[in-house]
């Protein structure tokens, strides 16, 4: 999966922690882990109401505060700058932040690994899982809650 997409250098993980600080509002999503359709992802499927990319929205809500978006910002920007390099690559997530701007960032905080869709290429960047409890903590105050989630990824389920 990864061997098709570049991953991020340092000065562009920073740049992902600014462009996210710069945001006026972002959609915070709770995503159902496990893909939807074609798991080879030779067919992408671009964002919609439902859906970003293979994942299905669970639960999403508008953040325009500013305080919040820049801490949760500086959670990732931290956890990507914590990283060693390492992931699980099971890469079944439960965050997604989409960025006024259109991008998408898709957390998987389980193997500590983003993808960043932006103008119709795909990023990937490493992380730790110590912005997951701030992501969860934001999240919350909002009404996203993933404790107890559904992860059932079929919409006949």
């Amino acid at each position: 999966m990864l061997d098709e997409w570049p991953r991020l250098r340092e000065g562009q993980s920073r740049e992902l922690e600014m462009t996210i600080s710069s945001q006026t509002n972002i959609t915070a999503c709770i995503l159902y882990p496990h893909r939807e359709y074609d798991p080879t992802y030779t067919q992408l499927l671009y964002s919609d109401e439902a859906r970003i990319h293979h994942w299905r929205i669970q639960k999403k809500v508008e953040i325009s505060e500013s305080a919040d978006i820049k801490a949760l910002a500086s959670a990732l920007g931290s956890g990507m700058r914590e990283s060693a390099g390492d992931a699980a690559f099971c890469f079944e997530p439960r965050h997604a932040l989409v960025l006024s701007n259109g991008e998408r960032i898709i957390i998987c905080f389980d193997c500590s690994l983003i993808l960043r869709f932006k103008d119709e290429c795909e990023y990937y960047q490493m992380t730790t899982d110590s912005p997951e409890a701030r992501f969860d903590e934001i999240f919350k105050k909002y009404g996203l809650d993933n404790r107890g989630q559904d992860t059932r990824h079929r919409s006949d389920n």
